[in-house]
């Protein structure tokens, strides 16, 4: 109950057990801590697509050069090997990237659980100022969650084009090894 009450030792206390205060920094945890795990689910997304293009590049080059190996026709050619090797760099940056969102999103996440319970002053100061740092730093990416959600749709693509483009490199070495034996 709100309603001003006495305490243990008789004094008035107007809040009785309420503290609102204290409820105010419980809230503003709670509040930052809910975005961050809003957030964490969407660059865990975008990571999962990464990997999983990087995944199927790395196939890729295998199989070129299996092709290239074996002189497959059409024949595979320097170029598209270094073209696929540049896209195993790139992505393993997108993933290390990405990675690192989630890692400082966790650690945020982390931070807001551990405040003691007594909400202290300086932790909830510097909750909000690491959190406040977190949004200024990803705020395209964040506001993407509540509008377009271009590069989740972007990386999901990606993935499957990734895919599309391996099974087809695949059919390609199957048929070659059958040809040539």
């Amino acid at each position: 109950s709100i309603a001003p009450q006495a305490s243990a030792s008789g004094n008035y206390d107007p809040y009785g057990s309420y503290d609102p205060a204290l409820t105010a920094k419980q809230q503003e945890r709670d509040r930052i801590r809910n975005n961050y795990q809003a957030f964490i689910v969407y660059s865990r997304a975008i990571l999962a697509n990464k990997q999983s293009s990087l995944s199927s590049e790395q196939q890729i080059v295998t199989n070129l050069n299996q092709l290239k190996t074996r002189s497959c026709q059409p024949p595979v050619s320097d170029s598209d090997i270094t073209n696929a090797q540049n896209e195993i760099t790139r992505l393993t940056n997108e993933v290390a990237d990405y990675q690192t969102i989630v890692n400082e999103n966790q650690a945020g996440i982390t931070e807001a659980i551990n405040i003691s319970a007594d909400f202290r002053d300086r932790e909830i100061t510097l909750l909000t100022q690491n959190y406040d740092t977190f949004i200024i730093k990803y705020q395209s990416l964040i506001e993407e969650i509540y509008g377009s959600e271009t590069t989740k749709k972007t990386s999901e693509n990606e993935s499957t084009n990734k895919q599309n483009d391996l099974s087809s490199i695949q059919s390609r070495l199957n048929l070659c090894i059958l040809t040539t034996h």
